[in-house]
């Protein structure tokens, strides 16, 4: 028999990116196949027969063997057709009905070299610190001398960051993690060793960044130097994030993701802002609304009480408290008009079956796991919400990830009385 009689063609793109294809009724995964391509399959590899006019040139030379990055091969349009497919497929997962599938929006395209906000792995190497990322699907640590993805400002720093590394980095065996963030003044930088380093290490240390130009750092959630406090501008509000606090990855993302929830909740006068960080909507929100915000860590609720505000916002209630644990009911949730929620990758469930039970008038939900969010969505839908917008945003560049800001209103009481019972 020959090759192409036994050769397989990539059908599509899995959840992960990878092309999948099918070999007498069983899922063959194709590292980096596109579909229509076709392939022949020895023990160890594959051998790409055909080239599909969706593949592209990688623009990083690590690509292929760094984990970071899985879709760099991809071409535009197909890439974007992906992303929104991930979203898709989660709600038809969940039962989401098929008329607000389809009108699921093309997924909107974020800049390159825009990720403020990048995690590397460092390890020393041929006697050297270096910085990388694990190789994809394995535990290979990857040493990189580039980042496309990164901000300017990070990627311009890899040799600096390689030296402050190896000032913690205790030998060979050991690894560290750096959380490096390009602010609005600077970079940022929260280490996370499983080691605290010594007292003369992190002398040392301190010496290295009074020389490096990183405005401060914190070495396992303790900031030891800081030059001056970092600056990030959410809307016109000046906030000074908390080491390691969560940021949403690409600024131009987020501008895009606040336009729409502060659009959809314009009229509200009242708004709770549940898992609201540092105050990335919760600010903008303030211009037009009585905003409280809620959120599990004290330091960010103390940086959106801190933050430089425009004159004319309203004032902001900051409030911690552990959603998970103890959301909202629905008796609470009578003091807003709206909300809006950025809960983390595990969704809001419990949240959302109190929201569901809730009156409020309109909600924007705002989410980076398209499978809790259609689970989410699901249980709003059967509470009376009706979809008005589903948006894709391509936060993270070239990963299988996606974001994902859902409008949603509230259906007056005939409405929601046509679709009780109806399945979702």
């Amino acid at each position: 028999m020959s090759e192409d009689q036994n050769a397989i063609t990539v059908e599509i793109l899995g959840h992960l990116g990878d092309g999948m294809a099918r070999r007498d009724g069983k899922p063959v995964i194709i590292p980096q196949g596109l579909p229509g391509e076709r392939y022949s399959q020895t023990e160890e590899d594959f051998t790409r027969l055909s080239v599909s006019d969706a593949r592209v040139e990688a623009v990083c030379s690590h690509f292929g063997t760094c984990g970071g990055c899985a879709l760099q091969h991809v071409a535009l349009a197909t890439y974007l057709a992906f992303k929104r497919s991930l979203v898709a497929s989660a709600f038809k997962r969940a039962g989401i009905a098929t008329s607000i599938i389809k009108d699921i929006k093309p997924c909107q395209p974020s800049p390159p070299a825009s990720r403020r906000r990048v995690t590397f792995t460092a390890r020393i190497v041929d006697g050297g610190a270096r910085l990388g990322f694990m190789g994809r699907g394995t535990h290979d640590f990857v040493p990189i001398n580039q980042c496309p993805i990164a901000h300017p400002m990070i990627a311009g720093a890899l040799e600096t960051l390689n030296g402050l590394a190896g000032q913690v980095l205790r030998g060979s065996g050991d690894q560290i993690q750096l959380l490096v963030t390009a602010c609005e003044n600077g970079l940022d930088l929260a280490v996370e060793a499983e080691r605290d380093p010594s007292s003369d290490m992190l002398a040392a240390f301190v010496r290295s960044l009074a020389r490096s130009g990183i405005l401060r750092a914190a070495v396992n959630g303790d900031v030891i130097f800081e030059r001056e406090k970092p600056i990030v501008r959410f809307g016109e509000a000046s906030v000074t994030p908390p080491p390691g606090g969560f940021l949403q990855a690409v600024s131009a993302a987020e501008n895009v993701m606040a336009e729409l929830v502060t659009g959809h909740l314009a009229k509200a006068k009242t708004v709770a802002d549940l898992f609201c960080g540092s105050g990335a909507f919760a600010h903008r929100l303030s211009r037009t609304s009585r905003v409280a915000g809620f959120e599990t860590a004290q330091d960010a609720v103390t940086a959106l009480l801190a933050a430089r505000v425009p004159d004319g916002s309203k004032p902001i209630a900051g409030h911690v408290r552990d959603l998970f644990e103890t959301p909202l009911t629905a008796r609470e949730l009578r003091a807003f008009d709206g909300v809006c929620l950025d809960p983390p990758r595990a969704g809001a469930s419990f949240q959302c079956q109190e929201l569901s039970r809730s009156d409020v008038a309109k909600v924007a939900y705002v989410s980076c796991n398209p499978a809790t969010l259609a689970e989410d969505l699901a249980v709003l839908i059967k509470g009376g919400y009706a979809v008005k917008s589903v948006q894709p945003i391509d936060q993270f560049l070239f990963a299988p990830h996606v974001e994902t800001v859902v409008l949603l209103e509230k259906e007056n009481e005939k409405k929601r009385k046509a679709i009780f019972g109806r399945r979702v």
